[in-house]
């Protein structure tokens, strides 16, 4: 056993059997950002022997307060590609594997069937409620974890309780989905610590010592470094998953719904007269349209474009408004405000 692990090894409740559990195990990391950087530090520093990173996403500035895995020099390139770099560098006897693709319904039983623990490290609904029903599916525990400004979460899913994401999250399709740290801001050691957490509840799974959150969930608030814990109770008539199919809380990774994402370029060129340009966030949110919108009074019969400011929360809510507005072509505007915002100031079209 290498010298490395010796000071954990030392602990009763790993020893080197412990030890040998997470050279084995198989961790699949959903998202490579605020979450995912801390968890997959400790998790390589630990000895997991397996980790698979799947994010599509590219490092941006913005990324750079909370997402330590990342500099400067990484702006531009794919997040699981620099994550597998500086994994590879601090621990080069552990197996990293990469996908730069989001989860979806073509790939996700396939990556959830090979692991042996899988990390919720995401930041939107639609890929929390297909990950939880795979796990569901495949019998296989999920530690989640979410942040919203000074206060994070942190629950582990599909283990003796059997709790799911559907517990804690009834779907509502009137519901407009909850703003990303990117739309609302977050303090970076939020998800550092929450990151860090999902790491330990998943070494503890492995291993086998502690209790872990099932049926549980830890709420805790870095404005006044108070936590809660709570039960989570079971929907006795939510059905549960037997296989995975189309269905709204998918959202944008819904196979129904992959043709009615739209380009700037191609809302532009759409009959603007008759197109309706809705803006989906409250009144209050930034940065404001520079391109006049329509009101749900004046939608009448026209085409609609959904829009909020980065276009995620827009696609999480299309099914809805398909609903809602049966016979009418109703679209998602990829890049949201700010990509719109974008292209018409640098075309000086406003």
């Amino acid at each position: 056993m290498e010298n490395r692990y010796q000071r954990q090894i030392m602990l009763p409740e790993i020893g080197e059997k412990g030890q040998k559990e997470l050279s084995k195990a198989h961790v699949l990391v959903i998202g490579v950002g605020g979450l995912g950087c801390p968890a997959l530090l400790y998790l390589a520093a630990a000895g997991i022997g397996h980790l698979t990173l799947v994010d599509a996403d590219t490092i941006s500035e913005t990324n750079l307060n909370r997402q330590v895995l990342y500099g400067k020099k990484d702006v531009g390139k794919l997040k699981v590609d620099q994550a597998r770099q500086r994994i590879e560098e601090q621990n080069h006897s552990i197996k990293v594997d990469v996908l730069a693709r989001e989860i979806n319904l073509e790939n996700a039983e396939n990556l959830v069937r090979k692991a042996s623990v899988i990390l919720d490290c995401t930041d939107n609904v639609a890929t929390r409620y297909l990950l939880s029903d795979v796990c569901e599916l495949h019998k296989k525990p999920l530690v989640y974890a979410g942040i919203h400004r000074f206060q994070g979460q942190l629950t582990v899913f599909h283990k003796q309780q059997k709790i799911s994401y559907r517990d804690l999250f009834p779907y509502d399709p009137n519901k407009i989905p909850p703003n990303s740290c990117d739309e609302n801001g977050v303090l970076g050691i939020v998800p550092g610590i929450m990151g860090t957490l999902q790491a330990n509840e998943a070494i503890k799974l492995i291993a086998g010592f502690g209790d872990v959150l099932d049926g549980k969930m830890m709420i805790m608030n870095l404005l006044n470094l108070q936590s809660q814990l709570f039960t989570i109770n079971r929907e006795e008539n939510r059905v549960r998953a037997s296989s995975l199919e189309d269905c709204p809380e998918y959202g944008h990774l819904c196979r129904l719904n992959s043709d009615a994402h739209i380009s700037v370029d191609e809302f532009l060129a759409m009959n603007l007269s008759n197109t309706a340009l809705v803006d989906i966030r409250d009144e209050s949110e930034l940065p404001k349209s520079i391109m006049e919108l329509t009101s749900k009074v004046e939608i009448g019969d026209k085409d609609i474009v959904l829009m909020c400011k980065t276009g995620k929360r827009s696609a999480d809510t299309l099914h809805a408004w398909k609903s809602n507005y049966r016979g009418q072509r109703v679209y998602t505007l990829d890049g949201g405000v700010i990509a719109l915002n974008e292209h018409l100031t640098k075309k000086n079209l406003v």
